[in-house]
C-alpha cells in the first residue's frame, strides 16, 4: 500500500524547496515595493500640506504688512527696485524682501532686519518667495510661491489694498 504524501518521511524535494523558496522571494518583494510605494505617497501628501501651510501662512503675513502701509514709493537698491512703505502698525518706513531662503522686514534705516516667518514655520527644506510686487495706487499685487528643492511647489497671486492709502 502506497503512503500518504503528507505522511512520508523522506522531506521535500529540491523542487519542492525552491518553488517555495521562489514563492516566499516573490511576496517578500511584492511587499517590499508595496511599502516602498506607500511611503513615497505618505511623504509627498505629507510634503503638499507642508507647503499649502507655509503659503497660506506667509499670504496672512504679506497681507497683515501691505494692509498696513502708507505713503508708498518705489525705490531703487542695490538689488534692483522695491517698494517702500511706511507701516502704520510698526511706526517705521519698511520693505518686504528675499533674503537668506525667507522673506524679511527690511526697516529702511535704524532697525534690525526681521523674518517675517519663523525657523518653526519653515520646515522640510521649503523657502518662500515673494516676486512681481507692485502697487498701481490702489492695490498691491504680488506672487508668494513656497520652493522645494529648486522648484516652485506652491503658487498664489494675490491682491491686497491698504487700508491706510487713499
Amino acid at each position: 500500500m502506497k503512503k500518504n504524501k503528507l505522511q512520508s518521511k523522506h522531506g521535500f524535494s529540491l523542487v519542492e524547496m525552491l518553488t517555495a523558496v521562489l514563492i516566499l522571494a516573490l511576496m517578500l518583494s511584492f511587499l517590499g515595493g508595496g511599502i516602498v510605494v506607500v511611503k513615497n505617497a505618505y511623504e509627498n501628501i505629507t510634503l503638499k500640506a507642508e507647503a499649502r501651510t507655509l503659503l497660506s501662512t506667509a499670504i496672512t503675513s504679506i497681507s497683515t504688512e501691505l494692509q498696513q502701509a502708507k505713503d508708498i514709493q518705489n525705490k531703487v537698491g542695490t538689488n534692483g527696485t522695491y517698494i517702500s512703505f511706511y507701516n502704520t502698525g510698526r511706526e517705521y518706513r519698511m520693505s518686504l524682501q528675499n533674503r537668506n531662503d525667507n522673506i524679511y522686514i527690511v526697516p529702511d534705516v535704524g532697525r534690525d532686519t526681521i523674518p517675517l516667518l519663523t525657523d518653526k514655520t519653515i520646515t522640510n527644506e521649503l523657502i518662500p518667495y515673494l516676486t512681481e510686487l507692485e502697487y498701481d495706487g490702489n492695490v498691491f499685487h504680488c506672487v508668494v510661491s513656497i520652493n522645494y528643492k529648486g522648484n516652485i511647489y506652491e503658487k498664489q497671486e494675490i491682491y491686497i489694498q491698504p487700508i491706510n492709502e487713499q
